[in-house]
This record gives structure tokens, C-alpha cells and sequence, in this order.
């Protein structure tokens, strides 16, 4: 929800991921979401070494950065993060995926 809330409001949203075979995949389902609207401003789903100065840049954007990159480079304000490699809530989440599995095994 919060990313649709940033993409939505303009914001300047970086989604940072581990995994950067991530970042294309997730951002666009996310931009599906907001149908029949279509984001006009800065897009690049990964954001190479090369320009990774664009996140100083003024104008709303929605990028996808690599978490290496960011631990280097991530030193820039007003921006919100969307960690997308990362579950939130692990308590819930872990124990969700264990009564899943739980009930498989048990077939």
C-alpha cells in the first residue's frame, strides 16, 4: 500500500532490492495497480552504477537500485524506500509459510 501511495502522491520512491532480478518484475506489477492511471514521470526500474546520480535529481521519480549500491551511494533525503527483498512482519509471514508447507506435507 505504501508504494502505491508514493507512486500515486509523486513522491520520490526507490525501491532497493538484493536480488536485482527483483526490481523490473515487482515494480511493474505494482504499476499495474494503479490502472487506468500511467506514471509519466522518471522510471527506470534498475538504475545502473553509471547514474546513480539521478536520486539527486528534483523531479518525482520511481527507481530500482541494487542493495550494494545503496549501502554505498544511499546517502540522499526525501526519499521513500521500498525494500522489496526483505519480508516485513517475519513473525506473521514465517509463520504463515510454515502452516502452508505443514498442510502440503500432509497430502
Amino acid at each position: 500500500m505504501k508504494a502505491i501511495n508514493c507512486i500515486v502522491l509523486e513522491r520520490h520512491t526507490l525501491f532497493v532490492s538484493s536480488k536485482i532480478e527483483l526490481l523490473t518484475p515487482v515494480i511493474e506489477s505494482i504499476l499495474s495497480l494503479i490502472y487506468p492511471f500511467e506514471y509519466q514521470l522518471l522510471y527506470l526500474p534498475v538504475v545502473p552504477y553509471k547514474l546513480i546520480d539521478v536520486l539527486q535529481t528534483t523531479c518525482p521519480f520511481l527507481l530500482g537500485i541494487q542493495r550494494s549500491l545503496y549501502s554505498r551511494y544511499g546517502t540522499y533525503v526525501n526519499l521513500s524506500l521500498i525494500h522489496i527483498s526483505e519480508p516485513t512482519r517475519l513473525g506473521m509471514i514465517s509463520y504463515a509459510v510454515f502452516c502452508l508447507k505443514k498442510k502440503k506435507k500432509k497430502k
